[in-house]
């Protein structure tokens, strides 16, 4: 009998061995999608926001609540790598960062706001 744990490992009840491949964040994302970093999080108002590999086509960026309410929407130039924007105007809390594009997705970041 194999028991998987909560990180995916398994392990051998027979044996007592455990086997777990997963080495790193990065293995865990579907292959089609690419890795955000917000910097700095946690922020207090201005935060930047970074994508890898080549640069998305009409591109935007999607800043929701804990509910899923979509707070600001904001367009990404094409050729961009980062986009740079305030949030003063939000409360603090955790909030939700997409970015969304026409060939390509991304995985979905934790922002705080102190």
């Amino acid at each position: 009998m194999t028991k998987f744990d909560v990180l995916g490992c398994a392990s051998q009840a027979s044996f007592g061995q455990q086997q777990c491949g997963v080495i790193s964040v990065e293995e865990l994302m579907s292959k089609d999608e690419s890795p955000l970093y917000i910097f700095p999080n946690p922020t207090t108002g201005e935060i930047t926001i970074e994508w890898s590999g080549n640069a998305p086509k009409n591109a935007r960026v999607y800043i929701s609540d804990a509910m899923g309410q979509r707070l600001k929407m904001l367009s990404v130039s094409d050729g961009s790598n980062s986009l740079t924007t305030a949030i003063d105007d939000l409360p603090s809390g955790l909030y939700f960062v997409k970015v969304q594009a026409a060939d390509r997705l991304f995985n979905v970041a934790k922002l705080v706001k102190e």
